[in-house]
């Protein structure tokens, strides 16, 4: 459960950065839909897939954001506008925020592997380093692998 509840709270913090993406996305393909009904008035491509804007922006997106999706997506647009928004919203929300907070996840464990490897390494080289200097110098006067005040401040000098 508790890496669950890390898991909402990391959703609930990734929710407004991924909302603003979504929304830029929205607007690039606004803008593009635009551009390609200008660009094909007259031809033929104005009459299959750029008659108005809606239907522009759904074909950039289903064809070319989610072209895997684009056929089922299609379909249930078919019977209903409403179910290809709502699919449309999944897709978004389950392909972009979700496995891509998996993969955030995923680089933070091994970033967090790396960490703990890297300061077990450097506190071994401490301890060789320091056990090899008290054994140079003869600090641990007493052998007992333990150095008392007086001790350590002799190989400090």
């Amino acid at each position: 459960i508790p890496e669950l509840v890390v898991l909402l709270k990391g959703l609930a913090v990734a929710f407004r950065s991924v909302m603003f993406t979504l929304v830029l996305l929205c607007v690039i393909t606004y803008l593009f839909a635009v551009c390609f009904i200008l660009l094909s008035k007259g031809s033929r491509l104005e009459s299959d897939f750029f008659k108005d804007t809606p239907s522009a922006m759904w074909v950039l997106v289903a064809s070319v954001v989610l072209p895997d999706q684009g056929p089922f997506l299609n379909e249930l647009s078919g019977v209903h506008w409403g179910f290809g928004a709502l699919c449309l919203v999944f897709t978004m929300v389950s392909c972009f925020c979700i496995l891509n907070m998996l993969t955030g996840i995923l680089v933070e464990v091994v970033k967090n592997v790396t960490d703990s490897e890297r300061e077990i390494r450097d506190i071994e080289f401490v301890q060789r380093t320091l056990l090899a200097l008290i054994q140079e110098t003869g600090a641990d006067v007493d052998d007992d692998n333990c150095l008392d005040k007086q001790e350590f401040l002799s190989l400090m000098r």
